[in-house]
């Protein structure tokens, strides 16, 4: 499939194409997607990051946890998990505590407030991953399958949402996860 590079989507450029399988394609839409929305939204009324909500959901579903251990698991240096871990204790989601047997050790364990506010998150972004998880789905399917006919309405879909510029703008909200309940901070607002 012949799709248009990056710099010609932006108008950056003079149009030129690129040929990208579509598995390839599909894939690459994926990643695209999830980016976005890592740098476009935080996913917590509360205001955590994505990273502080996966470091408090390891320390909810796993804990309690040595900081070496919540580093591995969300694949962080030791003093990345360290500042994590800080935070989350600032914010009243997490304490330390001796280690049994070990008093050397610290471990982080979830509070009441942490697990209140991991269940919340979960609520509130349940159907939001839902959708996104079928529009993913949904774009591996229609971009992996070879049909002709499929072929056809890709390339004119494509050409479609690339000449609308607001259809174009609403898709892009749409991954990027611009649209709908936002954060304080998505809408401009101060912390």
């Amino acid at each position: 499939m012949t799709v248009p590079s990056a710099a010609n989507a932006a108008g950056d450029a003079p149009p030129s194409s690129v040929a990208i399988e579509p598995p390839v394609l599909a894939e690459r839409l994926r990643i695209s997607m999830i980016h976005l929305s890592r740098r476009l939204r935080r996913q917590d009324v509360s205001e955590l990051s994505i990273a502080q909500m996966s470091g408090l959901a390891s320390v909810v579903h796993k804990g309690p946890l040595g900081i070496g251990r919540l580093a591995e698991l969300e694949s962080l240096p030791g003093s990345a998990a360290t500042r994590l871990a800080d935070k989350l204790e600032a914010a009243g989601l997490v304490v330390r505590q001796v280690t049994p047997g070990d008093r050397r050790g610290v471990q982080v364990v979830a509070t009441p407030a942490g697990v209140a506010v991991l269940e919340r998150y979960a609520r509130w972004r349940r159907l939001d991953n839902l959708a996104v998880a079928l529009a993913c789905d949904g774009f591996v399917r229609l971009f992996s399958n070879d049909n002709p006919l499929l072929r056809l309405a890709r390339g004119a879909g494509i050409g479609i949402v690339n000449q609308i510029g607001a259809l174009r703008r609403l898709m892009m909200g749409e991954a990027g996860g611009a649209v709908g309940d936002l954060p304080r901070l998505l809408r401009g607002e101060a912390l």
